[in-house]
């Protein structure tokens, strides 16, 4: 998108704002004057029922307050005339920008359209905590009003309480209405007190059964790109519940009615949907996605499963920030792409997330240090391994190994052959890297010919299933662990294989590829998302 799109669309909001502090002022405006009927119709029966002397205090604040909101509230109407003001003028620059000389009225906007935003920011947070106090004002005078009502309630041994106390429930009641409330009443409830947090805490909610984490880059043809971050609950009954967070309200460049809040000590737009919940928090969006999930994993006792990152979302500092998260080191399955991760968080990540049953890099990576085992329960895929030394590859347990760029040499494979067969290791299925690395069979072979030995299909299938594909092992060479373990080798122009058959003949449900599709072009495809990382990032 060129400059004159995006000002255009900035100057179709800027419009849009000076409506919705219209009617955020409006609703301040009637808010205070209710309050003000509230006041006298509370103190008037205050008086009959006789709690003049030990209510004079409350009721000198309560006043003092509204009187001060009334003064103020001239004050904010005048900044709301000024911002529309200014707007006015912002509609000239773009008039101005469609007829005349666009190169300069386009540095003009632009300024004009950052300022509009800061006053506007400013103007909507004043509003807001304005709004906010003066309805906590009307909740107190309500519930002293309903202490006059009911008044066992009320006021005893000279102090008032204002309805009753939630904690008072009944165990089952208590946490059935727990139960019942939505995400966001959740968070508000557990920063009440450290009493409601440890409540929450207590309780179990059978339908979340795992939780994904999605950092995406979101685009369409109208406006920039924008940042979305997902918090996906995978539920009991195979559905799934969305938490958006973005700093922006609508893929298609519109605004939505958004009912404001205060999550995480920050300003932030809610609208709750019936399977999702979309919150836009123009500033600090990443740390206030990560209050989110801090919440989830600390207070509901949530497990995260699945993270998928594209780096294009996230700066080097906020990638390193994550990983070095306490909650990170419950992450099961990682997938990054579009990038490059920097080594000092690349070798976090392998000393840190112990967790891990897969781990996939489909990007760029810098060196590593890989000072202890890195033990992951599934499938490791590299795209980019050319920091991978023959000391390194020797440290690394899983069950699927993949590589494709990579410097490694027909030693550091000899001598991961070697260590395999004087380990214990009955973990790993398969090991491939991409390259030609059998135009050396000598060093790749030498000190193991003698193990050595073609197929026999007494003792083993011809087809071998990885994660990805089926792989054609009747031309491949045996070597047979003192343990019975049997593992082939198949050295192809393109990719060496080394798999191991922990199940000699196992039952093949993948079809072999046609004669025109190499082996290299299945091995690229192993690198390609898997369905299962499709439904977790497009959902």
């Amino acid at each position: 998108m060129n400059d004159f799109d995006y000002l255009v669309v900035k100057y179709l909001h800027q419009k849009h704002t000076c409506d919705l502090l219209s009617e955020r002022f409006t609703t301040l405006r009637t808010i205070c004057h209710q309050n003000e009927s509230l006041m006298d119709y509370t103190n008037k029966g205050r008086e009959v029922i006789g709690y003049q002397k030990e209510l004079t205090l409350d009721f000198q604040n309560w006043s003092a307050f509204l009187k001060s909101e009334k003064d103020n509230l001239p004050n904010l109407e005048e900044k709301l005339k000024i911002y529309k003001e200014n707007t006015n003028v912002i509609e000239k620059q773009y008039f101005n920008l469609m007829n005349g000389d666009i190169k300069n009225n386009i540095e003009v906007m632009k300024k004009c359209l950052a300022k509009g935003k800061y006053d506007y920011y400013n103007l909507m947070d004043s509003l807001y905590d304005r709004i906010s106090y003066n309805s906590n004002l009307s909740q107190m005078i309500l519930s002293f009003k309903s202490c006059l009502t009911f008044p066992n309630t009320g006021y005893t041994n000279g102090k008032h309480s204002y309805g009753f106390s939630f904690l008072k429930l009944p165990l089952v009641a208590r946490d059935h209405v727990i139960r019942m409330m939505s995400f966001v009443e959740l968070i508000q409830l557990s920063r009440c007190s450290e009493k409601t947090k440890s409540i929450i805490y207590s309780l179990s909610f059978p339908n979340i059964l795992s939780l994904d984490l999605v950092f995406r880059k979101r685009q369409n043809i109208i406006t920039p790109d924008w940042n979305e971050y997902k918090l996906c609950l995978k539920l009991k009954n195979s559905s799934t519940f969305n938490i958006i967070v973005s700093n922006r309200h609508q893929e298609d460049g519109s605004s939505r009615s958004f009912d404001d809040s205060r999550l995480g000590y920050r300003r932030v737009e809610i609208l709750e949907l019936k399977k999702s919940i979309n919150i836009v928090c123009e500033n600090g969006t990443f740390s206030f996605f990560i209050y989110l999930v801090d919440f989830l994993t600390d207070v509901l006792r949530m497990t995260i499963n699945n993270v998928y990152i594209d780096l294009r979302t996230l700066c080097s500092t906020q990638l390193h920030s994550f990983f070095c998260w306490k909650s990170a080191k419950l992450i099961k399955n990682l997938l990054i792409e579009n990038g490059r991760v920097r080594s000092e968080t690349l070798t976090y990540i392998f000393k840190s997330l112990s967790s891990l049953k897969s781990l996939h890099f489909s990007c760029g990576l810098e060196a590593a240090k890989l000072s202890s085992p890195l033990i992951v329960a599934g499938c490791v895929k590299m795209f980019d391994g050319r920091w991978m030394t023959g000391d390194a590859l020797l440290k690394i347990y899983c069950e699927e190994l993949l590589i494709y760029f990579n410097k490694l040499t027909c030693t550091d494979i000899n001598l991961f052959i070697k260590n395999w067969i004087n380990s214990n290791d009955t973990t790993l299925r398969v090991f491939q890297l991409a390259g030609s690395h059998g135009n050396d069979t000598e060093t790749l072979f030498r000190g193991i010919e003698d193990l050595l030995k073609p197929w026999n299909k007494s003792e083993r299938g011809p087809i071998f299933e990885t994660q990805a594909y089926a792989l054609d092992c009747q031309n491949g060479l045996d070597i047979q662990r003192s343990d019975g373990l049997i593992a082939t080798l198949c050295v192809d122009e393109s990719v060496f294989s080394f798999v191991v058959w922990h199940d000699r003949f196992p039952q093949v449900t993948k079809q072999l590829p046609s004669p025109e599709k190499s082996i290299l072009v299945q091995f690229l495809a192993a690198f390609l998302r898997s369905t299962e990382w499709y439904q977790v990032v497009e959902n």
